[in-house]
């Protein structure tokens, strides 16, 4: 083997494991977020929280209209740590798609591309059906919450 067609076989088995690496990292991302994020996940926690608190602690209704608050807060707060790690995630990606693309050869590059858009689909269509918030991508659902975080910018 001639040390050209050796350094191009190499080449080309970097650029595959690399492509597979995203590919899994993109499903190990959407079977976390199907664990990790169901639809109103945060009250549900604000809704545990509450009953947790009200039961262990026999609060009066006086002690949990001054915990409700609190407790409303938090949760904000988590949904907007989610939406914030959710964005850097992408923002990984996309970095890691380019640098994958500036590699490969225009026929790799077509297919890296069509996986890519795949991937965001299906990334988009689980977010719309389980969130009532932006998804990472950028779009919002139907009853989309003006408080959210701002969504990072699609991928290129």
């Amino acid at each position: 083997m001639s040390q050209f067609s050796k350094w191009k076989t190499i080449g080309y088995a970097a650029a595959i494991f690399v492509t597979g690496g995203i590919s899994g990292g993109a499903l190990g991302v959407y079977e976390a977020k199907s664990h990790l994020f169901e639809p109103q996940r945060e009250q549900e926690i604000a809704v545990r929280i509450r009953t947790r608190l009200q039961t262990k602690l026999a609060l009066s209704p006086d002690q949990m209209a001054k915990i409700n608050p609190i407790i409303d807060s938090d949760a904000a707060a988590v949904r907007a740590i989610h939406m914030e790690a959710t964005q850097r995630v992408n923002k990984v990606f996309e970095d890691s798609y380019a640098k994958v693309s500036s590699i490969l050869t225009p026929e790799q590059r077509a297919e890296l591309d069509q996986m890519e858009k795949e991937r965001r689909e299906m990334m988009e269509a689980h977010w719309q059906e389980n969130h009532h918030h932006p998804s990472p991508s950028g779009s919002a659902s139907p009853d989309h919450d003006e408080h959210s975080p701002e969504p990072s910018p699609a991928a290129p």
